[in-house]
């Protein structure tokens, strides 16, 4: 299995759910945090965005004057991971940039999902069990145990 296949499938597990509705509330739950964490990474990412154009300024006033600046940050890969020692604004902006985005692709699945399984909701009456595959954390497959 390549490092790829591996961090697209970090992690598998199967919940149970006692019928459609906690399901849904599961989904609303997560549907909450992910939204409170979108926040907190958007005033975040504004911080960051205006210290990088604050650095992308003094850079092209240093270039002006004809000297060279000198970045004191290093960048090395652990397996999968980056680590930034001293990282730029720039390179802080941009990864907050990619996060966001991968939390709102999560946040929209969610929504999304939560909308299709509405027809579902005729199921609580009967109170049918679902066995739900997660994986990393979304919902994937779900079986309906009768």
């Amino acid at each position: 299995m390549s490092a790829e296949a591996i961090t697209q499938i970090s992690s598998v597990e199967i919940r149970e759910f006692d019928n459609v509705k906690d399901l849904i509330a599961y989904m609303e739950e997560e549907i909450a945090k992910l939204r409170a964490v979108l926040g907190d990474l958007l005033r975040r990412l504004e911080t960051a965005k205006s210290k990088a154009e604050t650095m992308v300024r003094l850079e092209k006033l240093i270039s002006q004057l004809g000297t060279r600046g000198s970045v004191g940050w290093s960048e090395l890969t652990l397996g999968n991971v980056k680590i930034l020692v001293n990282p730029t604004p720039r390179q802080e902006f941009d990864i907050l940039v990619s996060v966001v985005r991968r939390i709102q692709d999560r946040l929209e699945y969610l929504e999304k999902l939560r909308k299709d399984l509405e027809p579902l909701k005729n199921l609580e009456e009967a109170s049918v069990p679902l066995q739900v595959v997660m994986v990393n954390g979304l919902p994937e497959s779900i079986f309906i145990k009768i």
